[in-house]
């Protein structure tokens, strides 16, 4: 009787993970394309499910909201001091000359770095809720 409820574990625990990567992923999505200013940028932006799940990815093809998210020149060098490294590590790619005149208006990486910590945790809790029906 036990065997029977431990043999779809590697499934249950499976699916917990997309559930909570769709959800908080969605959530990024929505709170971060509300931050952007003009439709047509807006409508730009894609969220993409991929690895049967278990990776989101917040793309666009319009390189400006890059510029918008770190700002440009020396606002972009003020915004990203002290910031963390994958952040820095983004934003290089768009680097042209340093001599820019754009502010930084983050609409990004503030809201994933608002749910981040939470994902694990909530994976954690709901993995612990589904080991509690067994």
């Amino acid at each position: 009787m036990f065997g029977n409820k431990l043999r779809g574990i590697p499934q249950r625990i499976e699916q917990i993970a997309r559930d909570v990567i769709r959800e908080y992923a969605e959530r990024i999505y929505t709170e971060a394309v509300s931050g952007i200013k003009g439709s047509r940028l807006r409508g730009s932006v894609r969220l993409v499910f991929s690895e049967n799940g278990m990776r989101a990815t917040i793309e666009t093809d319009e390189v400006i909201l890059a510029y918008i998210e770190f700002g440009t020149g020396d606002y972009a060098s003020a915004y990203l001091s002290g910031k963390p490294q994958e952040m820095v590590d983004e934003a290089i790619k768009f680097y042209v000359s340093g001599k820019g005149t754009m502010p930084a208006s983050p609409w990004l990486f503030p809201v994933y770095y608002k749910y981040k910590d939470e994902i694990p945790k909530e994976f954690d809790r709901r993995v612990q809720e589904f080991f509690n029906t067994l």
